[in-house]
Order: C-alpha cells, then structure tokens, then sequence
C-alpha cells in the first residue's frame, strides 16, 4: 500500500481520533480514523491496532490485507501471529493456517505459549467443522435446485451451473449426472457441464439425452470442443475464405457455428459429416462461396433438417 502525501498534523489528528475511539469500543468509527492515518504513513505502531478493530468488525479480508503489510511484525509477536492465523481462518484459508499452528506447536519446548497455540488449533478445527456444515447446506439446497432445472429458463440453468462451479468435485458430479440426464435442459448447458468433466479427466460413465436420444458417456474419452476434429475443420474454412476479406461476416458466421457446436457437441461429428457441406447448407443465403459448396448435392437433407432444429431452439432459447 503506497503512502499518500498529507500535512503531518492530520496524520496526527487521525492517528490521536482512531486510538481515542479505539479505547472507547467504538470500533467502527475507529477504522474510518485508523484507515485516514494509514492511508498517509503505514506505521507499524498503529497496524496491529488497525487489524484488530478491523477483526472486531469481522471485515476479515480487509484486516488480512493489511496485516501483510508488516507481516515481519505479526511473526515476531506470538500474540499478534495468532491474530493472524486466526484472521487466516476466518478466510478459510485452512491449510496455511494450519502449517503456521504446526510449526508453532512443534517449535514449544516450554509451557509459556503453548495455549495460545492450542486455542488457535481448537478454533481451526472448529471452524473447519463449521465451514465444511455451511457448504454441505449451500450444496444440498443448489442440488435440489439442479434437480429442477428443466423447467427454468435458459438464463436460469445457465446461471445454476455458474454456481456449480464453486461445488466439491464429489458434489459436481451428483448435479452434474442430474443436468445430463434431463432431457429438459438446454444442450448448450449440457455442454458447459460436460466440457467440465472433460476438463477434470473424470473417467465415471455417464447417462446423457442428447436431443432426446439416451446415449452414455466418458468424459475421459472426449476431446474439448475447441479440439473436435470437425469444428477445427469448419474453423478453418471460414477463416480461410472471410477473416481478411469480411470480418464482419466472419465473426457473425463463426458465433453461430459456435452456437450450433455447442448444442451438438460431443456427437458433432455423426451430425457435421462433412465441413464444407455444413458450412454450405446452413450459409448458402449469404454468400455464392457457401452456395458452391453443396450445388447440386443431393445428399444434405439430413444436416438441412438438423439445421433448421437448431436454429428453431436458439431462437426459442432466445425469446425466454
């Protein structure tokens, strides 16, 4: 934290309000004063001070902050390391925490400090507890919610996935097995959770509807969708033939083959056969380049048919 300059007598004035305020139990006006004097000098006369009041408000991020900016102090004082290492609890930073208590306790051979260290050790170990309670709620009220996702708009599952991603690997799996199996919500939401497991290596079977057809899946087995053989090819062409040319065009074109992938994925390839006779049936308005490439080919009725189905449920997806 970088020093602002000041006239040294508000320093004072701030410094002499904060310790006033401070001793009274006033904690809240005393961090307003603390955080004047310390934005002009960052003594650290006054920081452990500052850290305390800030711990008494439970403004915990805050007061680790600015107890890093003399951690040298806080590692020289066992009082004040304590207060550390319980500010680093009260941000769950457990592992850390839970060294400095270790190295500490191995470090007593006599009686002196050793309660401090103890105490510190027993609040870690209940707040571990508490917070591990806290998450198992949060997971179990977000799973029930997951469970009835298929129902809820696409803003709204897309927004409930978002919320998977702060789950345990143990949990994500249970909301993700529940999403993949839906057969009511949205492919691109599908996508999103299952390039997830894909991402993690998770080598479990899973039960997928994909466009109302029950398939299973490995994740382990899958490439990303950046990586699919067919999206790469697709790619290419576009990029190839507009991105110097058009850019525009190439952009437009290039989100809703993203859009298209994403809701195919990861069986792109049985629906996209062949790049250029994709590009060319689902483009072929926008250009004589995309009408070259499927003239007179009598074999596209399938990917024409898997086109207009996908653009019907992005436009619905839309319209929510």
């Amino acid at each position: 934290m970088g020093e602002r300059i000041d006239f040294p007598k508000n320093y004072e004035l701030y410094l002499r309000k904060a310790v006033h305020k401070f001793q009274e139990g006033n904690m809240v006006e005393a961090c307003t004063y603390f955080e004047e004097a310390y934005a002009i000098k960052q003594e650290s006369s006054i920081n452990a001070m500052y850290v305390s009041a800030l711990f008494q408000l439970e403004r915990y991020k805050e007061a680790q902050e600015i107890a890093e900016d003399k951690l040298e102090l806080y590692e020289s004082d066992d009082s004040l390391y304590s207060l550390y290492t319980t500010i680093l609890i009260k941000n769950h930073s457990f592992k850390e925490a839970e060294l400095i208590i270790q190295r500490k306790l191995s470090q007593l051979n006599q009686t002196a400090n050793k309660e401090v260290w103890h105490t510190a050790k027993y609040v870690l170990e209940h707040e571990q507890n508490r917070h591990k309670q806290n998450e198992k709620k949060r997971n179990q009220e977000l799973l029930k919610e997951i469970l009835a996702m298929g129902d809820k708009s696409f803003e709204h599952q897309a927004a409930l996935i978002k919320q998977m991603q702060e789950m345990s690997n143990e949990w994500y799996t249970l909301g993700a097995r529940s999403v993949l199996r839906n057969p009511f919500v949205n492919e691109i939401v599908k996508t999103t959770v299952l390039e997830h497991l894909v991402r993690e290596g998770v080598t479990e079977e899973f039960e997928m509807y994909w466009f109302d057809q029950r398939r299973f899946v490995v994740p382990a087995d899958q490439s990303s969708l950046e990586e699919n053989r067919r999206f790469k090819e697709v790619v290419h062409l576009l990029k190839e033939k507009f991105e110097d040319d058009n850019p525009t065009m190439y952009q437009a074109l290039l989100q809703e083959v993203n859009l298209h992938f994403l809701m195919l994925y990861p069986y792109i390839e049985e629906v996209v056969t062949d790049a250029s006779k994709w590009l060319g049936t689902c483009f072929n308005q926008y250009d004589a380049y995309f009408l070259n490439l499927v003239e007179n080919d009598p074999d596209n009725q399938i990917m024409k048919t898997w086109i207009q189905r996908l653009n019907e449920d992005i436009a619905a997806m839309m319209m929510e």
